[in-house]
């Protein structure tokens, strides 16, 4: 995918056009303060921004993506925080951790139910006793209704002499993957205009309802302590472009 690969350098900056950083890392420290969390494992880090600005705040956390790109942009950033190599369907860390965050909907591209499952035991394999697990995901009930979305501007980002428009569409895919539904899974495409040039991309991506992902999280022994809507703690509703689940680790 062209946005984690040959616009990795940019995607911190076109990612938080949309965005407010400075609230993600509140709500992240707000949680992490209220669960006593001191050490914790980023899944689908990025380029390493949340784990450098919780470090900061004398946190010990552990980046880990499956982009080479995007983790040699986090490294050389970041220099004194540690990042690592791994696909989210499965991982495997030497320590274990308070918490495991994942945000900006990056489960979202795990699209089979074997690849949740695996995912959610590594979760659970490198979480402490009682851990905790804050994921982001893209709410599906609203996908579902409209079904398709022309491509249009959503934002535009300027990095110095370079100016960045994305454009997105995207629409229920007619793909159907082993173990999962077809209602599930959206095509989204993506045209990215940096300067004089125009950069394709197409992302699939399985979206959930809360009942969906409250069936792998209790699978897996997960204990749902929250779901909100956004950052600022709202309370979850039906028409909400994301939910932010709080969960922890059952014995």
């Amino acid at each position: 995918m062209q946005l984690y690969s040959r616009l990795a350098e940019y995607y911190f900056e076109i990612e938080r056009t949309g965005r407010n950083f400075s609230e993600e890392i509140e709500f992240l420290d707000f949680h992490f303060k209220r669960f006593q969390v001191k050490k914790a494992l980023d899944i689908g880090c990025g380029t390493g921004e949340h784990v450098s600005a919780l470090n900061q705040k004398s946190y010990n956390l552990t980046g880990l993506d499956s982009s080479q790109e995007m983790l040699g942009i986090a490294k050389k950033r970041f220099p004194n925080s540690e990042f690592f190599l791994s696909p989210m369907q499965s991982f495997e860390m030497k320590q274990t951790f308070d918490a495991v965050t994942s945000i900006y909907g990056s489960l979202n591209y795990l699209v089979k139910d074997s690849e949740i499952h695996s995912c959610l035991d590594s979760v659970r394999g490198v979480l402490k006793t009682s851990g905790v697990f804050i994921v982001e995901l893209w709410n599906g009930e609203p996908i579902r209704r409209i079904k398709r979305k022309a491509m249009s501007p959503v934002s535009m980002t300027r990095i110095g002499s370079i100016l960045i428009q994305r454009n997105r569409g995207f629409k229920l895919s007619s793909k159907i993957e082993e173990d999962t539904g077809l209602e599930n899974l959206v095509e989204v495409n993506f045209s990215f205009q940096v300067n004089d040039e125009e950069i394709r991309d197409k992302h699939l991506m399985r979206v959930f309802s809360p009942v969906e992902f409250q069936t792998f999280l209790q699978k897996h022994k997960f204990e749902i302590l929250n779901l909100y809507s956004s950052y600022q703690m709202d309370k979850f509703t039906e028409t909400a472009g994301k939910m932010i689940f709080i969960v922890r680790k059952k014995l």
